[in-house]
């Protein structure tokens, strides 16, 4: 009705873009007579039969999905672009499996797609699907699509550096990145918008917000419109009312009032196809490349009008706004091809027949290929797909005539054919699109001088998310602190306000390790604020540097962090990998040469088995040939340290291959020595027959990171000063972990089962769990870092690691298991539960007293009692190995499938 009330008695001819062309239909359902002519560009169709079919924000994946994947099937039709990826299967094949890539963690690139500003629980590959889908739309930025792609898929060093380059080039520079940045005068809303959008432009009821991830996880690119359910139920009055509304949960904010409802119903327009007033007539101006106003959509709405004055110019590489993106093969100055058409038809008095149509034939085609000049300023590269920073040699053809970076500016020229139309186009003519925040990678800094030394501190909390607690210790330090919980930015501003000198960023998601990088801290927009050196330190160092501070409170650790320009940093890295690729060789020789060893004695092994049952005069033979092993194992708890300062806690303890006979002179407890260990006969004949190596496994209880590290999981707000954990930590460092790893090295020599149970939920937000593990409020993520077990007593290819929530049993009874050997920590009474369980189920239980953690020495005590009274065998890790060496000879190692 504003519209209409504001025309005057002339001739009028009405505009609309993107929604601005519902305005426009809108218009014409009241048929005003003093219009003579609709132009629609970019059309937002009225009438669908369901609600797939609609035009609706809810689709809005899917359908740019569809149209960008038109995009990348053109470079099958390009001379230049389709050898490039012919070996990939073609552009899009390229780009699906370089997603799969990224995502798997395996690819060179992932590191470098996740230190792009992505969430910390996102893929890599929604971080470039958020990205393309954010260069799609633009005609010059749509061309960066096959150029990223290809030297993704490549990855070497040089390609990381070309697409940094292009990506400072875009968001890295002080400058506004598009035309539209600038002062805009024109009224705004965002709460008519999105009144509006909810009321008319979204699916009723709404699909569920995973629905709509699944759209866009399933998309070639797009923007992500997923995160739009929660406001839309908000706007909506549907948080109860609509399922899908109601099981976001806590996703929705507090103290929402479902009576409150700020859509409005639609009016009898809605869902109504406005026929072609008798007076006027319709031009519908569509590209085929769209994403935000799919062609589909404006062939629809043209076949549905009725009436015969209409025509169709649908463009075939044409992105949003056809009057913005037709541009033609003339002087850069003359009006766009939509333009012209458009100028053509009011000359005409909307005669659509007399329209003239020349320009049609000069619009420019889609070029993949890029000028050695368009190349140089977007890539830093002549060559915009090979070419090698700092080694402009030309290694495309001859640029061709017509420049493959069309303009993309409207001038004074092109405005001043529009003089005399009434354009309706609303704040809503341009939809947005969520841009990916990008920092500036380390070859940005042309040099920074400064070094950042001092001692590493863990920062409390561990993640940073909080202001940190521990300010008086960070002062003038470097800090620690975890993955997950905030963005990188924000640990950093935390960690800096706490007085540290650099943030180091441990990466603790193993699913994507990535390589370390760097925040050039103060030199983007969006780290101005940060003035400290700043790094993510990646999985494997992040882990290392776990185990070392988490080892005791007290230990000091000096670290220097130098931020190097690039090709300082290119020669340290090539030094680097160089060393790493000799060492790999190296270790491989060394790796093949212990294999060939080990087979030589596990096959005398087999050999001596073999004897010593068939004759004991040969076993003693064999014994005398073949000396016993040699392990390192901790004292038991009954043991008490040597007295010099001097003395390693580790004595090396002679595990004999059979059973011991007593010395003369026993030496006094823990001291080193070379005599075998004595047991006692009780022990021994108890363990008559128990102990076989096809029957006989290790289970190891909870030995990961989530129980067993200082700082880390379940301990990592514990108290650094008087910790009440200090006998549990020093236990497991001290005598838990060195004896399992003595065990291990014994048994895998047999190749007997080892077994890791381990707290991990088979669901991320541990629904799973059990009812004694949600009231202790015990949760740790599928495949997180706190679910992995401890690196010095790790499992092997050949070991299997369940979760607590498997079945174990029939996992225990199909390897053949009668008897059980437990080790490990016990967390909420997980060890005599586990003893009480097995000992029911029927198997014999070992329980090696010195493998076992417990929280204080009374519960270790009590625990032990309790087992011994239920019936299972409770013996010290010497006697235990003594037993095996004695019962069970080595065995080849069988790496065929077992049928």
């Amino acid at each position: 009705a504003a519209v209409i009330a504001a025309l005057d008695d002339a001739h009028v001819y009405l505009y609309g873009v993107s929604y601005g062309t519902a305005v426009v239909e809108r218009v014409m359902h009241f048929s005003p007579s003093v219009v003579r002519g609709f132009v629609l560009d970019g059309v937002q169709s009225e009438a669908f039969p369901t609600w797939a079919d609609a035009p609706t924000f809810t689709n809005w994946d899917r359908d740019f999905s569809v149209v960008a994947g038109r995009f990348l099937d053109l470079c099958q039709d390009d001379a230049y672009c389709r050898p490039k990826f012919a070996p990939l299967g073609g552009l899009r094949p390229a780009l699906l499996e370089l997603y799969d890539g990224l995502d798997g963690g395996s690819h060179n690139c992932t590191a470098f797609v996740k230190s792009w500003g992505a969430p910390d629980d996102a893929p890599p590959s929604s971080t470039l699907r958020t990205l393309f889908g954010s260069f799609f739309p633009d005609m010059t930025l749509r061309l960066l699509l096959p150029v990223f792609i290809y030297r993704l898929h490549r990855c070497t060093s040089n390609d990381m550096d070309v697409l940094t380059f292009a990506l400072d080039q875009m968001y890295g520079g002080g400058a506004s990145s598009s035309p539209g940045d600038g002062g805009d005068d024109a009224p705004d809303s965002a709460m008519l918008y999105k009144t509006i959008v909810y009321s008319e432009l979204w699916q009723r009821p709404t699909p569920g917000l995973l629905d709509l991830y699944q759209d866009f996880a399933d998309s070639t690119m797009s923007s992500g419109i997923y995160p739009q359910v929660v406001e839309y139920c908000i706007f909506a009055g549907a948080t109860s009312s609509e399922q899908n509304c109601a099981d976001l949960g806590t996703m929705l904010p507090d103290g929402v009032d479902a009576s409150v409802n700020f859509t409005y119903t639609p009016d009898a327009y809605f869902n109504v196809t406005a026929a072609i007033p008798p007076h006027a007539s319709v031009v519908v101006l569509s590209g085929k490349l769209d994403p935000q106003t799919p062609h589909k959509y404006a062939l629809d709405q043209f076949q549905r009008m009725t009436g015969t004055a209409k025509r169709l110019f649908p463009f075939d590489y044409a992105a949003h706004g056809t009057i913005v993106t037709t541009p033609v093969a003339t002087t850069p100055n003359n009006p766009t091809c939509a333009v012209s058409l458009i100028v053509s038809y009011v000359q005409n008095q909307g005669d659509v027949d007399k329209i003239d149509t020349s320009c049609l034939a000069r619009v420019l085609p889609l070029v993949f290929q890029w000028t050695q000049g368009a190349a140089k300023d977007t890539f830093n590269v002549t060559d915009a797909f090979d070419g090698v920073v700092g080694q402009d040699v030309p290694t495309t053809p001859p640029p061709s005539t017509t420049s493959a970076i069309p303009p993309m500016h409207t001038d004074e020229a092109t405005v001043s054919y529009l003089t005399g139309l009434v354009v309706a186009c609303a704040v809503l003519g341009v939809l947005s699109l969520i841009l990916v925040a990008l920092l500036r990678t380390l070859h940005k800094i042309s040099r920074l001088d400064a070094v950042s030394s001092g001692r590493l501190v863990v920062a409390d909390p561990i993640t940073a998310e909080t202001p940190l607690k521990n300010t008086k210790d960070v002062a003038g330090k470097i800090v620690l602190v975890q993955r997950g919980g905030c963005d990188f930015l924000s640990k950093t501003i935390q960690v800096q306000k706490a007085g540290a000198v650099a943030i180091i960023v441990a990466n603790t998601d193993e699913e994507n390790p990535q390589l370390a990088f760097v925040m050039d801290a103060g030199l983007t927009r969006s780290g101005m604020n940060a003035k400290i050196p700043a790094l993510m330190a990646p999985f494997a160092t992040a882990q290392h540097l776990l185990d070392l501070v988490g080892e005791t409170s007290g230990m000091k650790l000096n670290v220097s962090i130098v931020l190097l320009d690039a090709t300082e940093a290119s020669a340290v890295l090539d030094a680097q990998e160089r060393g790493r690729q000799q060492r790999a060789k190296e270790a491989d020789a060394l790796r093949m040469q212990q294999e060939r060893e080990k087979k030589q004695r596990e096959a005398t092994m087999l050999l001596r088995s073999r004897l010593v049952k068939d004759n004991q005069v040969a076993k003693a033979l064999v014994d005398q040939i073949i000396p016993p092993v040699t392990v390192q194992l901790a004292p038991s708890t009954t043991s008490t340290l040597a007295e010099s300062d001097d003395v390693s806690m580790f004595a090396p303890v002679l595990v004999p291959a059979a059973p011991p006979v007593a010395p003369s002179t026993a030496p006094s407890a823990g001291a080193m020595t070379a005599e075998p260990v004595k047991t006692s006969s009780t022990s021994s004949s108890k363990l008559d027959g128990v102990i076989q190596s096809n029957t006989t496994g290790l289970l190891v209880l909870d030995v990961q990171y989530y129980c067993a590290m200082p700082h880390v999981g379940k301990h990592s707000n514990m108290d650094r000063a008087t910790s009440s954990k200090e006998y549990y930590f020093d236990r497991i460092k001290s005598t838990m972990v060195p004896n399992i790893q003595s065990i291990l090295h014994i048994l895998r020599q047999r190749s007997m089962e080892v077994v890791y149970a381990t707290i991990e939920s088979m669901t991320k937000n541990g629904r799973d769990r059990s009812k004694a593990h949600k009231m202790a409020g015990i949760h740790v993520s599928k495949h997180s870092f706190d679910a992995k077990v401890l690196e010095s007593v790790a499992p092997t290819d050949y070991d299997i690691v369940i979760p607590r929530t498997t079945n174990a049993d029939y996992i225990l009874r199909n390897l053949g298991l009668a008897c059980l050997v437990l080790v490990g920590v016990s967390t909420l009474g997980t060890l005599e539960a586990t003893v009480r369980d097995a000992l029911d189920r029927g198997y014999t239980a070992l329980v090696v007293e010195d493998a076992v953690a417990f929280d204080t020495p009374e519960e270790h005590a009590a625990v032990m009692k309790s087992a011994a009274k239920m019936g299972a065998h409770v013996l010290q890790t010497r006697d235990f190995l003594v037993e095996v060496q004695a019962t069970c000879p080595p065995r080849l190692a069988v790496d065929a499938v077992s049928m």
